[in-house]
């Protein structure tokens, strides 16, 4: 369970790489995307170190798949950790497989059925993103980056887990298995 209930208003929620890092600053309370971006691990790290206005940081987990990995997956391995040792409060890490099983239904799906899945949660793509050009700038206007879109989609999943009335998960969909809380 979480170790304060109902109080968890802001989370950063980090989609972690192995140079740069995918992050959003989301609201569970309102679902307002606060501020997001992609930025290097130590610039991250050092916000994290400095934040005071987050309440908790969830972090896609490492999954390896049984297969053999190389540098890369180290080095994100790596920037998992930093994040941890910088941030003081409360810390949750969550699959990648659990989040595309949640938002879509299926495991299997890609990245871009993840953001199909959350641009349909705002309401399709005018209503979300919007553009400057129609004068109307939607809720997720500027995610640009996969690992933004990433990072929401830690962040929904979050959300979801913490107030299960907000949403129905897919049939197939476990809610608590292969969560990892410290």
């Amino acid at each position: 369970m979480l170790p304060f209930e109902g109080d968890l208003l802001k989370i950063c929620a980090i989609d972690p790489g192995t140079v740069k890092s995918g992050f959003v600053i989301y609201e569970t309370e309102t679902s307002l995307l606060c501020r997001h971006g992609h930025v290097s691990n130590d610039e991250l790290s050092r916000a994290l170190n400095l934040a005071t206005d987050i309440d908790a940081i969830v972090v896609e987990r490492f999954e390896s798949f049984g297969r053999n990995f190389g540098e890369s997956c180290i080095l994100t391995i790596f920037a998992i950790g930093q994040f941890d040792a910088f941030w003081r409060g409360p810390r949750y890490y969550i699959k990648r497989s659990e989040i595309k099983r949640w938002l879509t239904g299926n495991k299997r799906h890609t990245d871009r059925h993840v953001k199909a899945a959350l641009l349909d949660r705002w309401g399709g793509v005018d209503k979300a993103v919007g553009s400057k050009k129609s004068g109307h700038c939607g809720p997720l206007y500027g995610l640009k980056t996969s690992h933004c879109w990433a990072a929401l989609a830690v962040a929904v999943y979050f959300q979801d887990e913490i107030e299960p009335h907000r949403k129905t998960p897919p049939k197939n969909a476990p809610r608590w298995r292969d969560r990892f809380e410290l």
